[in-house]
């Protein structure tokens, strides 16, 4: 910190440089500075703390233990192979999902032909009409 023989130093050296009517405005413009200073080193604490604070709480939440993870898949598998009409009773859930992911696969490959059929019907009926 500077004591009181440096600030009166640099007043005198202000004094000539500036001369006695510029001092106000320039004290004026430092301390308008100043606050501005402070308000962003404020707001951008008071953000951090804020990023903190929700670090904080996402770190908080319970993730799934190994189990629940295990239990929540297992009710996914079986609700999809449900869904699609495969049958689940006395299968493994290795065995359901293979025969889940076989089964996507066979309708994404029906409804790309049927997507080729409906385009090539479309073409053979410009053709006709042109």
């Amino acid at each position: 910190m500077l004591g009181s023989p440096e600030i009166l130093l640099i007043l005198a050296i202000a004094v000539i440089f500036l001369g006695p009517e510029r001092i106000p405005e320039v004290a004026r413009t430092l301390g308008k500075a100043t606050r501005q200073y402070r308000k962003f080193m404020d707001d951008f604490n008071r953000s951090i703390q804020s990023m903190e604070r929700d670090v904080t709480k996402a770190a908080d939440v319970n993730p799934l233990s190994p189990k629940d993870l295990r239990e929540r898949d297992r009710g996914l598998i079986l609700e999809t192979a449900e869904r699609m009409e495969i049958p689940t009773e006395g299968r493994s859930l290795e065995a359901v999902s293979e025969d889940i992911v076989t089964k996507a696969r066979e309708k994404g490959s029906e409804k790309k032909k049927e997507s080729s059929s409906v385009s090539a019907a479309k073409s053979e009926e410009r053709k006709e009409e042109g």
